[in-house]
């Protein structure tokens, strides 16, 4: 091809054309919440950070959120719970094992950080409980409602 050629090959882009809006609202998913209530936290952390798909091994990433959390409830004086849930993608059966064998990981990594006396337990629900729905009022596909769903919800008490 010749310098002229690949010139001539090259098209002007409008850029106020090519830019399109997004709703940031819908774009930004957090993939970890901390909510306090007097006493007790819940902190929630997207499946999507923990796992990759289809899995039940942690990932680096989730390591380092984890390993942050597992601090925070070294001081706890009561139960911490770990409750798995993933989308509605799958069967039901598949989906509950595939929640308890995450919130199974979680809770292994963080009991060597809960005081002695402190049970931390691991329950999978599979996709009950949804945050967001999985599909969109005309019945197509939501994929920001199922990643919303792919989560991982540690609860503890404060002293």
């Amino acid at each position: 091809m010749t310098d002229q050629a690949l010139t001539d090959s090259v098209h002007q882009i409008e850029v106020a054309e090519a830019v399109r809006p997004i709703d940031v609202d819908k774009a930004v998913v957090a993939l970890r919440t901390e909510r306090h209530d007097g006493s007790g936290v819940a902190v929630t952390i997207s499946s999507d950070v923990l796992f990759a798909f289809d899995s039940a091994d942690l990932t680096a990433i989730a390591r380092g959120q984890l390993s942050d959390l597992a601090a925070q409830i070294s001081h706890t004086t009561a139960t911490v719970g770990v409750n798995g849930y993933t989308d509605s993608t799958g069967t039901p059966a598949y989906n509950v094992i595939l929640s308890q064998r995450r919130a199974n990981a979680v809770a292994n990594l963080l009991r060597p950080s809960a005081p002695h006396d402190v049970l931390v337990s691991a329950t999978g629900h599979g996709s009950a409980n949804p945050v967001a729905p999985d599909t969109s009022p005309d019945g197509s596909d939501n994929p920001a409602g199922r990643a919303q769903n792919r989560r991982v919800t540690i609860t503890y008490r404060t002293p």
